[in-house]
């Protein structure tokens, strides 16, 4: 289980050159989320909401494939170079 994925709505300050090679024409906040989820031995991610667009919109990564490994991993040395 994982807590705040979306990092309080700090994941819409992401630098474009991370979230651009992120796979699908998603929103930020689905982006993340779906890195989340298909993320290995993670079951379910806790996610506070106060507007039902929100809702709507976290939701819709339910129904997503998840991301192979090396897509996550590519994401993650994205993340890591310095």
């Amino acid at each position: 289980m994982t807590s705040a994925p979306l990092l309080q709505g700090q994941i819409l300050k992401l630098p474009s050159d991370l979230t651009d090679k992120m796979p699908g024409d998603y929103s930020l906040a689905q982006k993340a989320l779906q890195f989340v989820a298909s993320t290995p031995s993670v079951t379910s991610c806790m996610v506070g909401m106060r507007q039902a667009n929100h809702v709507e919109e976290n939701l819709a990564v339910l129904g997503l494939p998840n991301w192979e490994l090396p897509v996550l991993q590519k994401i993650c040395d994205l993340l890591t170079k310095k």
